[in-house]
């Protein structure tokens, strides 16, 4: 889901703010490869709203992000490892 970033209010600096961007930041690769539920994507972006910190950092991750997606070759993972992985996987599974 793409948002855009207009309005933030910044300056509360206090311990419960600190523990919120903390959550917020541990949130934000999830919400950048639009992996995250949607409560937590809501609260994500609630805060990222009004924390200036917050929308900095995300900006400037999203930005990183953008030019590392679209500069990087995209290749495949060879098919050995991929099946290889997968079998660890399954006995892994069986073992439980």
């Amino acid at each position: 889901m793409e948002r855009t970033l207009t309005v933030v209010k910044g300056g509360d600096t206090s311990d419960e703010h600190g523990r919120v961007c903390g959550a917020a930041r541990a949130l934000m690769q999830t919400v950048l490869d639009n992996e995250a539920l949607a409560g937590q994507a809501d609260f994500f972006w609630g805060h990222v709203m009004d924390c200036e910190h917050c929308a900095k950092t995300y900006a400037k991750e999203k930005a990183f992000l953008e030019v590392f997606r679209t500069r990087m070759p995209k290749k495949s993972c060879p098919k050995n490892i991929v099946e290889g992985i997968r079998s660890k996987i399954r006995i892994a599974k069986l073992k439980e």
